[in-house]
Formats: structure tokens, sequence, C-alpha cells
């Protein structure tokens, strides 16, 4: 998941830690310039928990948006959630 520049510090302190703990714990920094939120090995999101999101309250906007306003080929091969909106939609 991309971060918009403002949407570090909010998470960062949802979670009760500084920006620069959030950046270095939980993103990867995409061509030298863009925050990225790290993934797992499965490809799901490091905030995924069996009771859903983990920042829920501050989640960037591409989560927020999520599925409807963003999907690629690959993710919709490997998402989850896009596959379980199409099935809805398919019916």
């Amino acid at each position: 998941m991309y971060l918009a520049p403002a949407e570090a510090e909010p998470i960062a302190l949802g979670l009760k830690i500084d920006a620069y703990e959030f950046a270095d714990k939980f993103c990867e920094l995409q061509d030298r310039q863009r925050l990225v939120l790290k993934k797992n090995q499965d490809e799901s999101c490091v905030f995924l928990t069996r009771d859903g999101c983990g920042i829920y309250k501050v989640r960037p906007t591409q989560c927020r948006d999520f599925p409807l306003k963003w999907k690629t080929k690959r993710s919709i091969q490997y998402c989850e959630g896009i596959k379980a909106c199409r099935e809805q939609t398919d019916d």
C-alpha cells in the first residue's frame, strides 16, 4: 500500500510510536521517495489481523478506497477482497 506524504504521521500516532520508528519498522522506500507499507510473505498487509485491520481508524487512503478505486491485473489474481467483490457483482 502506498502512503501519501501526510499519512505516515497519523498512523504512527495511532500506533503510539514516532513517525521515524513507524517508517523504519513498517515501510519500505520506493524509488527513494515514496513510503510503501511492507507486506507479509503471502502478500497480505502487515497490519491485517484475524480481527481485521489493525490500523483501521488511521488506515491510508489507498486502503480506504480498496477495492473500488484501484485494481491491477496482478491484484485481481491474488487479492481475495477483489475476488469477493467480483463474485458479488457477477451474481
